[in-house]
């Protein structure tokens, strides 16, 4: 028995190969492939009556004496096919037709058909336009030739229904190419590491698995999160990773189709699989999510219209540059985060951020070499700025992970889901591509427009404030902003935030409160903050109303300053040390042990300013102001007196005790005080009164 047999993830220009070839080897059986394309096969189902193929699965190999290979160019290459018997006669059909070059190979094998004179049915002639039009892009394709042509005008007379060609290829939306939607850069292991070592990888970065390449780089396997988790319960966390890899069954390249990438997905059972190079190197990775996505894209889209009346027509005219010159490099860039949010909002924007897959930096030196200009790059970052026609931040795609609560992110190359999936809220977490090919796209995968319209703050994840906890303070502030709330969800998740707010750094929570105070908004954001339980954690108990109006006056009479409400706070509270953490300077640090001091007990509310004045002289006046708005039983006479020394010139000072003849020692410091305290009570009112009060101490 003689079989003709073709490479699997069967497209409809292999199934008419197959077909012309039955034709031509009338004594052969097509044998399918175990994989093809989804509307192949809704084309086998709708006509299988009218073709005689036979299935893998269902064929007696031992039986095969002969086998044909079209689509073929190697008889040994990788095959999917259950067994193909080594003892059969091999025949390899698709050398003969490539070496014609009359056009695509059908139209080889229709010239060969006609020149036998064989006759061709209407179907038959139906489905071999599928593979000409499919392999031709319905012969627009520069690399059409005449044969192309004229075998279709041949197929034409041999009643070849265009309707149904049409038909089955407007459902083939999946023959892109796999490049086009796999996930890269790819993170890969190293056949030389350890089991817990590959495990602390795949926690940090959320991924299942991992591709394993050996010392040149080319796949050597694939490990998943269940292999290692087998692995460590049976103690192997010291073995290297080639003792569990499996050898991948299938890869894929770039060039293959996204059905192709379906098929193989299905047949194997498998969540995702390697895309390889040249040198079988792991360039990428498809999974079922990348599949999902080319399927149902996303279809809003912002017209350059649009753009320009929110950006000027000089820079809309220039981003469309950026993204035509993206384009021959085959690098998708990306207008991203705020902007996108306050081009929506139709908010004034400040500065514009692109980010690109691939590497920022180069990028943004590619831009500079073509256009002109200079870029400062920083390289930890991943980031560069662009100066040209106006400053321009090109970032990197990247993923975040936390080694712990609070800390900054490690960080790592990512694709733009990958971006937009490590930033803080839904409204932050839009794309809009600016590439030609894509100009206005709009990457939304979180919802963010849903968000704006609801004007929501929405996380992305439930451990989002877990993950960072500074996540809360800028919810906060991006509510108080826009005039958002935060959604219930996130409140909800906010109000469990608890200890982890203890891991933030002094210096990045006082930046935070430093943001709010900048926008006005520090007492509305203490406030906030409370209701989400931020200071009942970080001070072991709730500020009193007390407290609340200290911080309120505060802000009316300009000490609108994030620590001097921590220490409004800590005071309220008595838990000084709690603010002192916070204190980033020495002179912040002076202020925590100024606040503590006893005077404030001691001082009695009726002394007069000069009193008052024997005990804070040497108290600075930030601590005075800042217990004259405490409203305390003292408040008013600190009121007086802080706004007293503001405006006070002392009568005398060190140089005129010197000049009158008297030598330096402590008695200057205390005569001086003492001048300072009559001044203030009215008691002297000269500088020769000052000089009589000294004589007569002396």
């Amino acid at each position: 028995m003689k079989a003709i047999v073709s490479l699997n993830h069967l497209d409809f220009h292999g199934l008419a190969i197959l077909a012309a070839a039955q034709k031509i080897h009338p004594d052969a059986i097509v044998v399918l492939p175990p994989i093809y394309q989804h509307a192949v096969k809704r084309f086998l189902d709708d006509y299988k009556t009218d073709f005689s193929f036979q299935h893998d699965g269902k064929l007696s190999w031992n039986e095969v004496d002969e086998i044909v290979y079209v689509d073929w160019e190697d008889e040994k290459q990788e095959s999917l096919y259950r067994s193909l018997p080594t003892s059969a006669v091999e025949t390899n059909l698709w050398r003969t037709i490539k070496a014609t070059k009359r056009g695509v190979p059908i139209t080889t094998l229709i010239y060969e058909m006609k020149r036998k004179q064989i006759s061709v049915t209407a179907i038959e002639a139906t489905l071999f336009a599928l593979g000409l039009y499919s392999s031709t892009h319905h012969l627009t394709l520069p690399s059409t030739t005449a044969s192309d042509g004229d075998a279709c005008a041949y197929l034409l007379e041999k009643g070849a229904d265009l309707r149904v060609v049409n038909d089955y290829l407007q459902q083939a939306p999946l023959a892109e190419k796999i490049a086009s939607v796999m996930s890269k850069p790819v993170v890969t292991v190293q056949t030389s590491q350890l089991i817990d070592e590959v495990w602390q990888t795949l926690l940090r970065s959320g991924h299942s698995g991992f591709p394993v390449v050996d010392e040149t780089g080319a796949l050597a396997g694939v490990i998943t999160r269940m292999d290692l988790a087998k692995a460590r319960q049976f103690g192997m966390g010291e073995a290297q990773v080639t003792e569990v890899m499996s050898m991948p069954n299938i890869t894929l390249r770039a060039n293959d189709s996204i059905d192709a990438a379906c098929a193989h997905l299905a047949y194997n059972q498998v969540g995702r699989l390697p895309v390889v190079g040249d040198n079988n190197e792991p360039i990428g990775i498809v999974t079922r999510t990348d599949i999902v996505r080319s399927l149902y894209p996303n279809k809003h889209a912002v017209a350059p219209s649009e753009l320009a009346s929110y950006f000027g027509k000089q820079t809309c005219s220039f981003l469309q540059k950026i993204g035509a010159f993206a384009d021959e490099l085959q690098v998708p860039v990306y207008l991203v985060g705020g902007l996108v949010r306050d081009f929506f909002l139709k908010r004034p924007h400040k500065d514009i951020d692109l980010v690109v897959e691939g590497d920022g930096i180069a990028f943004a030196k590619q831009l500079a070499t073509a256009f002109g200009g200079s870029v400062r790059s920083h390289e930890s970052f991943g980031t560069a700025t662009w100066a040209n026609e106006q400053d321009i931040d090109i970032v990197t795609c990247r993923k975040e992970f936390y080694l712990q609560k609070g800390a900054l992110p490690t960080v790592r190359p990512a694709s733009i889901y990958e971006d937009l999936a490590r930033r803080d809220f839904s409204i932050n977490a839009m794309a809009i591509q600016i590439n030609r090919s894509s100009f206005g796209n709009v990457l939304d995968v979180f919802q963010g427009k849903q968000a704006l319209i609801d004007k929501h703050i929405r996380i992305l994840h439930p451990l989002s404030f877990i993950e960072d906890p500074t996540r809360l303070f800028r919810a906060v502030r991006f509510g108080l902003r826009l005039n958002f709330s935060l959604s219930s969800e996130t409140i909800h998740q906010a109000t469990k935030t608890g200890a982890a707010l203890h891991h933030i750094s002094a210096k990045r929570l006082r930046q935070e409160l430093d943001l709010l105070a900048n926008e006005g908004v520090l007492f509305e954001g203490f406030r906030q903050l409370a209701d989400l339980h931020v200071w009942t954690t970080l001070f072991g108990s709730r500020f009193s109303e007390r407290a609340w109006r200290h911080m309120a006056n505060l802000q009316q009479h300009g000490l609108n300053d994030g620590m001097f409400f921590l220490l409004a706070g800590a005071v309220d509270c008595t838990r000084l040390d709690v603010a002192s953490r916070y204190a980033l300077t020495k002179q912040e640090k002076r202020l925590v042990e100024e606040t503590s001091l006893p005077v404030w007990q001691q001082l009695a509310p009726t002394a007069s300013l000069g009193e008052a004045h024997r005990d804070l002289a040497r108290i600075s006046s930030e601590i005075v102001r800042f217990y004259s708005e405490a409203e305390l039983p003292l408040s008013p006479l600190l009121r007086r007196y802080a706004e007293k020394r503001t405006q006070f010139k002392p009568l005398l000072t060190g140089a005129d005790l010197l000049k009158a003849g008297y030598q330096p020692g402590p008695a200057f410091t205390q005569w001086l005080l003492e001048i300072e305290c009559l001044q203030l009570d009215g008691h002297i009112a000269t500088k020769d009164q000052a000089l009589a009060w000294i004589a007569e101490k002396t």
